[in-house]
């Protein structure tokens, strides 16, 4: 936990007292809190001749699988190399080594009013690497899905670790979009698909994350 006053002058030396407890801050203007204190609150104090700002940022496994609508739906789809969409109803993402798959992510404003600076982003799970391959379009009830409707992202990335994509366009309800990567099972493994998460960079509130599923990875 940090705190910052609002001209981001220095806080060293300045005293803080958390249930009665004084800690001097440094430099990082860094506080310890408890998990206890965390859960069921704390009393704050101190010195400091400037208004202050407390920010807390935590992090961690969700509780549930099921998707999470704060603004936004957020769906991933797996597909084969042929375009055919890979039943995961069971939570499970079945595969061999070196299958290639598409992933979709499809992204719909569920909120009303207007909103900007959209970010997804989408870990890879273990076993799985992004792989710049030429596949079948994905494919629903016989129709191509046309990847040229709804918004179009400003800037995608491939990582190591995950695929990233920004729309800084203007998201009503409604709006929607589709963003696609191409992944290889590399290697034998039992993981977690992760979540893809989207949200609004300058209100971050505003979020959407996808189901949670599982993969099987088995040798070829």
């Amino acid at each position: 936990m940090k705190l910052q006053n609002y001209q981001k002058r220095s806080l060293a030396g300045t005293k803080v007292s958390i249930d009665g407890q004084e800690y001097q801050l440094d430099t990082s203007g860094s506080l310890p809190v408890s998990q206890d204190q965390l859960q069921w609150g704390f009393e704050l104090k101190h010195d400091a001749p400037l208004p202050l700002y407390l920010n807390v940022k935590s992090t961690g496994q969700r509780r549930g699988l099921s998707l999470l609508d704060n603004g936004y739906q957020v769906q991933k789809f797996w597909y084969d190399r042929n375009g055919t969409e890979v039943d995961v109803s069971s939570g499970i993402l079945p595969a061999k080594q070196g299958d290639l798959f598409t992933v979709v992510v499809e992204v719909d404003r569920t909120k009303s009013g207007y909103g900007a600076d959209l970010l997804v982003t989408d870990l890879l799970p273990a076993g799985f690497e992004i792989e710049n391959a030429t596949l079948g379009d994905p494919t629903i009830d016989g129709l191509t899905l046309d990847f040229e409707q709804g918004m179009k992202p400003s800037y995608t990335a491939p990582m190591d670790d995950r695929f990233i994509a920004h729309f800084d366009n203007r998201w009503k309800q409604g709006s929607f979009a589709y963003v696609r990567y191409s992944v290889r099972a590399s290697y034998e493994t039992n993981a977690v698909i992760p979540d893809a998460v989207v949200e609004e960079m300058y209100a971050p509130e505003i979020n959407g994350r996808s189901n949670i599923t599982a993969s099987l990875v088995s040798a070829k």
